[in-house]
């Protein structure tokens, strides 16, 4: 069975609960008792940081992260131009390459304070196989339950601080199992629920405790969260009577969160504890809750949203002493809460208007909702913060940008490296046409020097320019001549007088004027509910496609191609060809990966922004979907048209042309 991650889960640090060796009555006991302390920590809460500084991390699109840990340290995956998956850990100060098990794809999902990681990667024979790795150890292979197939780390938090991970694996019965990986025991089978022990467990995440928890299917075949514990097992923790519910996160003291579809098959939130049970935390009034990456603190806070009938999403908070409030948004129609710390300090996306772009928030109950690119202290011209995705007990943001992730850290005084903006450049450009493009960047230190180093993606060398700087900010130009069409990747690398600094990157789509030729390179934003792998989470959304004639005098050795990127969902087609052009409307039909793995076929429609009046936008329509080899059914992980009408959703920036 393919399994997607369902979420992520931040670190656990504060309580160090012990595996309780006295019997299930007891352990019951121990985690009651906890929940009234928990419940005051969860009043505590902090003011927003008055600056952040920004520290640039990696280019492009992101695959995976964990949370930060103690130390603010994080694990992060990441997807070159050349489609493999790369994973690294930032020990505070820089980024360390994790390797790989002889494939290239890798992925992270977690770290705890001692800096160890947990994540996937693939085998020299083509599957993947979970591992740990150590800045001392470097990456361990884990194994699998059956010592010939396949496992994978849980989508949330599947490492603690003893060391323990969890997750899942092939098992000899055919089936996939949870598992719980340690130092002494190795990998063991945590089996099914009551009732249909062989069957399918995945789990997703662990606490410091020993309590892991994920989702199994029960004898009915309906997917059950469960809670498993040294001391007693597996148990079902129930659904809310509908068709599905699974487990996303637990606190230090086993308080679990998750996602279940009630009878009428909308998703609400649950939360579930021993004493208490489950518990549906409701909408609001709205049609839907969810919960999304990194759903919950250490001490028990849920952050997620509420989705009206109209597939508008509003970010919420859940604490054990004021239940659940929504948040609001930047004066706009939506917003998403993604991560939160134990000071109940939230960070996500919102609009500022009724159709703008989506900026990162902080939230605190003093300072309410605070779009952080007002608090950029001396960031690089041109940078915007999209969204903030985790952020640590000492108020350090993972975010997402228009130049890739980056930290934003609270401004304390101290010296900073320098930090670069976003390449300004044409989104595409006609062979043997000269393409411009420039970069600018920030220095604390105004007496600092840079250069700058272009490459251009296309093999023909690297260009190195020296920038005009003056008073801590800097600009460099450059330009190129491509003498054959498709897709490539710009990046500039800001150096200091040593050479280091941070690369930026954007992809630039080269076409040449031959009937049957398209291209086409922009961004638009992802409705709510289209991204089926990130729970329909809303986003930006990256595209860039480049279809040419396959025979004839006019045939293009330049490979056809389509990217697209939104939240941690990375496509690249393995083929694509025009199946249809008339007028204003095309239609691009293929198939190809997300994230390296699986068979999809896709279909990308465009409809010209000319046909709904001067100077509007074109409009892109796209369907990502595999075949279940069981059923024969479609399963959807990316939809931006559920209404079949075709190209709904306008490109904020960016076009396709058509020869």
């Amino acid at each position: 069975m393919s399994h997607t991650h369902q979420a992520d889960l931040p670190k656990r640090r504060l309580l160090r609960l012990l595996p309780c060796l006295f019997g299930s009555l007891v352990c019951a006991g121990v985690a009651g008792a906890a929940e009234p302390q928990a419940s005051a920590q969860a009043q505590h809460t902090a003011a927003a940081p008055k600056a952040y500084r920004v520290v640039n991390l990696l280019p492009g699109g992101y695959n995976s992260y964990s949370t930060f840990n103690a130390k603010d340290q994080i694990a992060i995956g990441f997807e070159d131009e050349t489609e493999a998956s790369s994973a690294y850990f930032y020990d505070g100060r820089t980024l360390r390459f994790i390797g790989n098990l002889g494939g290239f794809q890798t992925y992270v999902n977690g770290v705890n304070d001692a800096g160890e990681v947990a994540g996937r990667s693939i085998i020299a024979n083509g599957v993947y196989h979970a591992f740990k790795w150590s800045r001392q150890g470097g990456i361990r292979d884990l194994g699998t339950l059956d010592g010939t197939g396949v496992s994978q780390e849980g989508g949330n938090e599947p490492i603690n601080n003893r060391g323990q991970i969890v997750g899942f694996s092939s098992t000899q019965s055919g089936q996939n199992q949870a598992f719980l990986w340690s130092r002494s025991g190795g990998m063991r089978n945590l089996g099914g629920l009551p009732g249909n022990e062989s069957g399918v467990s995945i789990a997703n995440a662990i606490n410091d405790a020993g309590m892991v928890v994920g989702y199994a299917y029960a004898a009915d075949g309906i997917m059950h969260p469960f809670i498993w514990t040294p001391w007693s097992g597996m148990t079902d923790i129930g659904t809310l009577g509908g068709v599905q519910a699974y487990a996303v996160a637990i606190s230090d003291d086993g308080l679990v969160a998750g996602n279940a579809r009630i009878p009428d098959f909308r998703n609400h939130i649950f939360v579930w504890t021993r004493r208490g049970g489950l518990r549906d935390l409701g909408t609001l009034g709205a049609a839907e809750s969810y919960v999304y990456a990194k759903p919950m603190s250490p001490n028990g806070n849920v952050v997620g949203s509420i989705r009206s009938a109209e597939e508008v999403d509003r970010a919420v908070l859940w604490t054990r002493t004021r239940g659940l409030v929504e948040l609001g948004t930047l004066g706009g129609s939506y917003s998403v809460a993604i991560g939160v710390n134990n000071k109940t300090q939230v960070v996500g996306t919102a609009t500022a208007t009724e159709f703008g772009i989506p900026s990162g928030f902080i939230w605190t109950a003093r300072d309410g909702m605070i779009d952080l690119n007002t608090r950029l202290r001396n960031p690089p011209p041109g940078l915007v913060v999209y969204q903030g995705l985790v952020i640590s007990e000492n108020g350090v943001i993972l975010a997402y940008s228009n130049v890739g992730l980056v930290l934003l850290k609270p401004d304390r005084g101290g010296s900073w490296p320098h930090a670069a903006g976003p390449i300004t450049a044409p989104d595409m450009v006609e062979v043997g046409a000269p393409f411009d493009a420039s970069v600018s960047f920030a220095d604390a230190d105004t007496a600092a020097r840079h250069n700058v180093t272009w490459s251009w993606g296309d093999g023909s060398g690297d260009q190195q320019v020296n920038p005009r700087e003056g008073k801590g900010v800097g600009h460099a130009d450059g330009s190129h001549r491509y003498t054959a069409p498709g897709i490539y990747t710009v990046s500039a690398k800001v150096g200091d007088r040593s050479g280091q600094g941070p690369t930026v990157s954007r992809t630039v789509v080269v076409y040449e004027r031959a009937t049957g030729t398209a291209g086409g390179s922009g961004w638009f934003e992802s409705p709510s509910g289209a991204n089926r792998k990130d729970l329909g989470q809303p986003g930006r959304a990256y595209f860039s496609v480049f279809a040419a004639p396959a025979t004839g005098a006019k045939a293009s050795a330049a490979k056809a191609m389509l990217r697209f990127r939104v939240g941690t969902l990375n496509f690249r087609s393995e083929n694509i060809k025009l199946v249809s052009a008339q007028q204003a409307r095309a239609q691009f039909e293929g198939s190809g990966k997300i994230n390296g793995e699986g068979d999809y076929l896709f279909r990308l429609t465009t409809t010209a922004g000319s046909t709904a009046g001067q100077g509007q936008p074109d409009r892109i329509g796209l369907k990502i979907w595999r075949i279940d080899p069981l059923t024969g059914k479609e399963v959807v992980s990316y939809d931006n048209d559920g209404t079949g009408k075709g190209s709904p959703v306008p490109a904020t920036q960016g076009r396709i042309v058509l020869q």
